[in-house]
């Protein structure tokens, strides 16, 4: 099932709705990513409004320029935004170089986790990713010190492969083994 203005699918989950970004979407995605618990792992600040905005267009531009991307979690049972979940190619400056995978990445709101949603959102998006592209490598990259996606990115089937120098921190590069 594709979103009616795009050709960015929907994908569902029992308890979820992956969707493509709206516009509305920006200010819950602010609200995220400004809670400490979110950005000490990303970026190590808060992200302002308007990078969230050129972040939110980014992730629309993927679907339009390479046929994958971000989608927007949605709860079904509230219909509030719960996070993002997305496969990407950043063109990250780094070695190794993950340009030409789909990095795989998932952010849910402090307020919906432990609820098993960043699993189950990650699990229907692998699925499509690699039914959509077989013979793409899947990798992600999670901050040193962010256990609970270390955990996730194990049960999903990655496995670490290095610890790199990235930015101002360390990361660790995992390969998609499902």
């Amino acid at each position: 099932m594709s979103d009616q203005t795009t050709d960015t699918p929907v994908l569902e989950t029992d308890r979820l709705i992956l969707r493509s970004f709206r516009e509305e979407d920006v200010g819950p995605l602010f609200a995220i990513n400004s809670q400490p618990a979110v950005y000490q792992h990303i970026s190590g600040q808060p992200t302002t409004r308007e990078e969230t905005w050129r972040k939110l267009m980014a992730f629309v531009g993927h679907w339009a320029l390479l046929g994958y991307g971000y989608l927007a979690v949605e709860d079904k049972a509230s219909g509030k935004f719960a996070g993002l979940v997305g496969l990407a190619d950043f063109k990250r400056d780094m070695m190794p170089s993950l340009e030409g995978t789909l990095e795989a990445g998932w952010t849910i709101d402090p307020a919906f986790q432990g609820k098993g949603y960043a699993g189950e959102a990650m699990g229907a998006l692998l699925q499509f990713g690699k039914a959509t592209f077989p013979d793409k490598k899947v990798t992600c990259i999670i901050s040193v010190g962010n256990e609970a996606s270390f955990h996730l990115a194990k049960k999903l089937g990655f496995v670490e492969r290095c610890t790199v120098a990235y930015h101002d921190g360390q990361v660790v590069v995992f390969d998609y083994s499902g």
